[in-house]
């Protein structure tokens, strides 16, 4: 993250001035203040999408052979996707090599989580682990 802010200057001074505001005197942020942060969850996520923690999501197994996309997967075939392809798909992500938290922004300026195309953590069970933070 910190390689983001310092590359991107105007990121640092909006996201330092949604802080000072939110949270006042220095005190520590807690899950009460997180709706009145926007664009602190909207850079977090960005720096999730354009730096995954993951490459590659949890492996699966087709547990029967399957047709998808014209093409066979015989039962048995190990299945695994590529979660830096997905985050840099121009098909889910508008000028994708681009930092641009204000993508996680709706028109009011409110965070909006619900992305296709976005799978910091994989998929299954560890999907819970965004939804955590």
């Amino acid at each position: 993250m910190c390689c983001f802010l310092a590359s991107h200057p105007h990121v640092q001074h909006k996201l330092h001035a949604e802080i000072d505001e939110v949270l006042c005197d220095g005190a520590l942020p807690t899950l009460t203040e997180k709706s009145r942060m926007p664009y602190t969850e909207a850079v977090i996520n960005e720096v999730l999408r354009i730096s995954a923690l993951v490459n590659f999501g949890v492996q699966h197994m087709a547990n029967t052979d399957t047709q998808l996309g014209g093409y066979t997967i015989p039962k048995g075939t190990i299945l695994s996707s590529s979660v830096t392809s997905i985050h840099h798909d121009n098909r889910y992500w508008n000028q994708s090599s681009e930092f641009r938290p204000e993508r996680w922004l709706d028109e009011n300026g409110k965070f909006s989580m619900i992305k296709e195309g976005f799978l910091p953590f994989g998929v299954g069970k560890f999907i819970e682990l965004s939804i955590l933070y």
